[in-house]
């Protein structure tokens, strides 16, 4: 097999092209909840490098994609690998974004937060039940916590390529549902210095996909020596689900008011099986790294 220094640019092009769409599994919480009256915001950086979609683009890249050509698109032997491709990408992104984090303790042991990632916006809601003044205390220095988030985002791949998206017109949306077991230890009395952190999660992510083209669809293949083309049939209002399990180790050093942290989180998944076109579709698994960093400030606003 042949390497085409042009698909190689196009893998690089859908790289680029979908810096917004993240999987927001990084976590920098720690067990202790934010304080009653308490603020942290947080801006730094995320990485998310999916081993699935690595493999895929690498067939892609290698491969010869398809061409448009009047009013359809004709794919190549390799639509295994361009669908692949897209579809990991959709589900778990190669990506880097921007983040913005912003808690508030409520009080009883609890405590909201709000993150935005590049675009995608994140909730969720925190729990301490092991600690100082809790139902269980270890010492009174170990804190543990249940945390619960959500989050939701639509893509497009007009970002990727507008003469593919015109004869896709593939639309994919998502909702990641997560739980989050948190533990920390404090560097100094109430985490004065920072902490140390770690723990596990379980995330539901359920799509919903389709395709409707607005070109015709054709598979380009030789039979008896000719080249010869045949519709695809798309398939439409599609919905799967699948689960992610995994555990993270997280680290805030600072004095009081300002702290820098960073991360690094694990997950294992199997994608499940995504039927693209009717004799076409896409299955895989495989492990996400996340690592993060960022800078975060602490400002009690009131209560406590």
């Amino acid at each position: 097999m042949k390497f085409n220094s042009k698909y190689f640019y196009l893998s690089a092009v859908i790289i680029w092209g979908m810096q917004s769409c993240t999987a927001p599994k990084s976590i920098i919480e720690s067990g202790k909840v934010t304080p009653k009256g308490v603020v942290r915001a947080s801006l730094g950086t995320t990485t998310n490098i999916p081993t699935a979609f690595t493999q895929e683009v690498v067939g892609f890249a290698i491969d010869n994609a398809g061409i448009v050509k009047g009013d359809s698109f004709q794919f190549q032997e390799n639509l295994e690998n361009v669908v692949g491709s897209l579809v990991s990408y959709s589900l778990d992104p190669l990506t880097q974004t921007v983040d913005f984090h912003l808690r508030y303790g409520i009080g009883w042991g609890l405590d909201i937060g709000y993150k935005n990632l590049s675009g995608v916006s994140v909730i969720d809601l925190q729990y301490q039940f092991a600690g100082e003044d809790r139902l269980l205390s270890f010492g009174g220095l170990f804190a543990s916590s249940i945390g619960i988030q959500y989050s939701g985002q639509k893509l497009r791949l007009n970002r990727i390529s507008q003469k593919l998206d015109e004869a896709l017109g593939m639309e994919f949306r998502k909702r990641d549902f997560m739980v989050k077991w948190i533990n920390s230890y404090p560097f100094g009395e109430d985490e004065k210095y920072g902490h140390i952190g770690f723990g596990a999660a379980w995330n539901r992510t359920i799509s919903n996909y389709g395709i409707s083209p607005t070109k015709v669809l054709t598979l380009a293949e030789e039979l008896g020596g000719q080249k010869v083309t045949s519709i695809l049939e798309p398939m439409q209002d599609q919905r799967t689900a699948y689960s992610s399990w995994g555990g993270f180790l997280n680290l805030r050093l600072g004095y009081k008011y300002v702290y820098l942290y960073g991360a690094i989180s694990m997950f294992h998944q199997n994608y499940g099986t995504y039927q693209i076109f009717k004799d076409v579709k896409y299955q895989g698994k495989g492990w996400t790294f996340i690592p993060t960093f960022g800078l975060q400030v602490q400002l009690p606003i009131g209560g406590e």
